[in-house]
């Protein structure tokens, strides 16, 4: 005897009924199984690889910076760690550049250089490099013309 149970506009059979009906399916299965018989093992899964090719390869930074005092490590995600902040209610810009290591003095030394202005600062208790302005794309350019 099964009983059904509505269940959000469908029906659905009972779970007492459900677990009856296959305990009631094993035994019969293994009453009509002979012993002699034996049963097929699963088939194991088979690992596939996925071969690419033409993919671009990603030159290591440290080889081609290996001739700067400073390095900049890209996040996990392979983008260069620069960042627009707004403070003040929007109305003070400034570009941040984390995961400097080595001089960075003299990264920043380069920066006024290669972007043209004196606004630039070091964070001493963090490390970061301040940029004043909404000047990301052209960080971005920079240290990737630097190699990083």
């Amino acid at each position: 005897m099964s009983s059904l149970l509505c269940h959000g506009g469908r029906l659905v059979q009972s779970a007492r009924t459900w677990s009856g009906q296959m305990l009631r399916g094993l035994t019969t299965a293994t009453s009509t199984t002979p012993a002699t018989e034996t049963i097929s093992p699963v088939s194991q899964p088979t690992l596939l690889t996925d071969t690419v090719t033409g993919a671009a390869t990603v030159k290591s930074p440290s080889d081609a910076t290996s001739h700067l005092p400073y390095q900049v490590k890209r996040t996990i995600n392979q983008s260069l760690p620069v960042y627009t902040d707004y403070r003040n209610g929007r109305t003070r810009h400034l570009t941040i550049i984390r995961r400097v290591f080595g001089d960075r003095e003299a990264l920043m030394s380069d920066l006024k250089e290669g972007l043209g202005t004196q606004d630039i600062t070091l964070r001493k208790t963090n490390g970061h490099i301040w940029v004043k302005g909404n000047r990301r794309v052209e960080v971005l350019e920079f240290l990737t013309k630097q190699g990083f």
